[in-house]
């Protein structure tokens, strides 16, 4: 953030103000606390958010230094909970995209050994192939299948008549863009019926798109992290869905996954409050300070020079005032 900004205040004639920032602004977003309590993931993570904010999770490079630094600093060794998993639930195109009378169909017809794709993928997709399914990389390009609900067909809802098989290749994401311009969606699967009808749709021979997906790990939090920090080759493909990080003089804090139910110490998080002085220059000498529109004008200044966007969502700035007390106070003219 700069140390000099100049907001113009609604209310004030719009005269600018200089706003010196006398120290750091929340340098760092997080404090890290290690507990040394053995738990599964699940109640690690109720107990962080109990009396912390939530089980840590960086979202950085920095960040992880700095809960690399406060295990070294807390003398802490071995492995401890962190805040991610991979516990995101396969979820059907149409379903997700709100199609009337489309749900999470649970139905699957997995192939041989599936889903078994790497988890190291943000996003895993499915198709169909020969009457079962396998899980892919979402970037691979496959023929599709689209589901047309249209009542102009004058077909019933199980119908082969309904299916479309696109015969050109796409990426699962383009695939689902395409059925949901020029039919409904993306195919779901919704029992045993279904599935042999599609069998019947494609091609023999011929492997394709359907409906089903998920978000793993990273993506599976409520804000997306685009940050990690696996040691080499993990996640493995059917190991746990729980993260650990490991702190020790070898693997220095990398993750790797666990059995959620695996009882471990665990590190939590809180976020860090910063006090820091604003002195503040007026170009105009009418300017009240201590108005409230002035010093929410300040407020929306120094929100405006953080660039950090991660901050920016987690900061809250809030005046501190002694009651019966401005927050400004008029510096006198020295001798």
């Amino acid at each position: 953030m700069s140390p000099v900004c100049h907001p113009t205040c609604s209310g004030t004639g719009r005269a600018a103000l200089v706003i010196l920032l006398l120290s750091g602004l929340c340098s760092c977003r997080y404090h890290y606390d290690f507990v040394r309590e053995p738990k599964n993931w699940g109640e690690a993570q109720r107990y962080c958010r109990e009396k912390f904010a939530d089980l840590a999770l960086p979202n950085n490079r920095e960040d992880m230094n700095r809960l690399i630094a406060a295990a070294k600093e807390s003398r802490y060794a071995g492995q401890a909970w962190i805040g991610l998993h991979d516990k995101c639930n396969w979820v059907w195109s149409m379903a997700r995209n709100g199609v009337p009378g489309e749900q999470n169909w649970k139905y699957r017809k997995w192939a041989k050994d599936a889903p078994n794709h790497t988890r190291r993928q943000k996003t895993l997709c499915v198709s169909f192939y020969g009457g079962s399914w396998s899980d892919q990389n979402c970037n691979s390009n496959l023929s599709f299948v689209c589901y047309d609900n249209s009542t102009e067909l004058g077909l019933p809802a199980i119908s082969a008549g309904r299916y479309f098989f696109i015969n050109q290749n796409e990426t699962w994401s383009r695939a689902e863009n395409y059925c949901r311009t020029h039919h409904t969606g993306l195919t779901s699967v919704r029992n045993k019926s279904d599935n042999t009808l599609l069998h019947h749709v494609i091609p023999q021979g011929q492997t394709a798109w359907i409906g089903l997906t998920r978000n793993t790990w990273t993506q599976c939090l409520s804000h997306k992290l685009n940050f990690t920090y696996w040691l080499e080759g993990r996640p493995l493909i059917k190991t746990g869905r729980c993260a650990a990080s490991l702190f020790d003089s070898t693997n220095k804090g990398r993750w790797k996954e666990n059995g959620c139910a695996t009882r471990l110490h665990f590190v939590c998080q809180s976020k860090k409050k910063t006090l820091f002085s604003i002195k503040l220059t007026t170009l105009k000498s009418t300017i009240d300070l201590n108005n409230p529109n002035v010093m929410e004008a300040i407020v929306n200044q120094m929100k405006t020079n953080i660039t950090d966007e991660e901050v920016k969502k987690n900061v809250i700035f809030t005046w501190i005032k002694n009651p019966g007390k401005n927050i400004f106070h008029k510096k006198e003219d020295g001798p």
